[in-house]
């Protein structure tokens, strides 16, 4: 193993454990919190501010298998994922971010991931109604956090 390899290995290694000792609490609705769907596409762990505090989101399983989150409805919430992809020589990361008001009955789809020029997060809600069965979720905007 050369050089390269192993400071690329030890660099990994350190930001894993400087990434789980600021572990973010989850988010726990509160009694009585009415909560939607969103379907996560891409890759990268999820979180979520809510009411200028962050906390991670736990991914569960919708009824097709994909990951889900649940989110708080009526209110902004800001939501990112922390990407982060290891090649030959490049460690790439980072947090794409984007906010929306998540409503009661309407399912978000979010699709995040790397792309050449960096990292992109998007939103659009499920709509029967539309040709393609999605249409562009209106309440996205400027991070609430």
């Amino acid at each position: 193993m050369t050089l390269h390899h192993r400071i690329g290995r030890l660099a990994a290694a350190c930001s894993l454990l400087i990434l789980g000792g600021c572990a973010l609490p989850t988010y726990v609705p509160q009694q009585g919190e009415t909560l939607t769907t969103a379907k996560l596409y891409g890759f990268g762990k999820p979180f979520m501010c809510k009411d200028g505090k962050s906390y991670q989101l736990e991914v569960g399983k919708g009824a097709d298998g994909g990951d889900v989150v649940q989110l708080p409805v009526d209110k902004r919430v800001a939501i990112w994922r922390h990407l982060s992809e290891q090649g030959y020589q490049v460690i790439t990361s980072c947090n794409p971010t984007l906010s929306l008001v998540p409503r009661q009955g309407v399912t978000l789809a979010i699709h995040s991931g790397l792309a050449k020029q960096g990292c992109f997060i998007e939103a659009v809600r499920e709509d029967a109604s539309a040709a393609s069965g999605v249409a562009f979720e209106t309440s996205v905007g400027r991070p609430a956090c």
